[in-house]
């Protein structure tokens, strides 16, 4: 399970690295907590945490009732996804900064949803500020590799 579980990171962090162009160039190991240590050179490394955004089946359910003409409801279940996700992983920061990196980066990563696909995310994102001390923290549509900055406040 451990395996699985890294290797589908590996496999996300990699189409993420080929999709975002300010991507780094630099070596990348696989550890625990963050997830990946970028090295960009000597003096330069980059902790990268992924988390995966999961709608769960009752979310899914109440995604398929919603008008396709009015998306808020389906937009306020991500951004309040997104937020949790967030939350949880500041409390991990203080751990993540044991490894004394540079900067470091939340990929928060999902798999295409039906009910997203008829959204422009951008039109919405725009507006929508998180609370973070990470560096970055990034939404990557694995499966169209589609990435979104996300405004954050510290």
């Amino acid at each position: 399970m451990k395996n699985t579980k890294k290797r589908i990171e590996r496999s996300v962090l990699e189409a993420f690295r080929n999709k975002y162009p300010r991507f780094p160039k630099g070596k990348i190991k696989q550890v625990e907590s963050p997830d990946f240590i970028l090295q960009v050179s000597r003096n330069n490394k980059i902790g990268i945490e992924l988390s995966r955004a999961v709608l769960s089946s009752r979310v899914d359910a109440t995604l398929a009732n919603i008008d396709d003409n009015n998306h808020k409801d389906m937009l306020d279940l991500l951004y309040n996804q997104i937020t949790l996700i967030i939350e949880k992983k500041e409390q991990l920061l203080w751990l993540y900064k044991k490894h004394r990196l540079n900067s470091y980066w939340l990929l928060i990563y999902y798999r295409d949803n039906l009910s997203l696909n008829n959204i422009n995310l951008n039109n919405h994102i725009d507006r929508w500020i998180f609370s973070s001390s990470f560096s970055q923290v990034l939404l990557f549509n694995y499966d169209k590799g589609n990435v979104y900055p996300l405004n954050k406040s510290q």
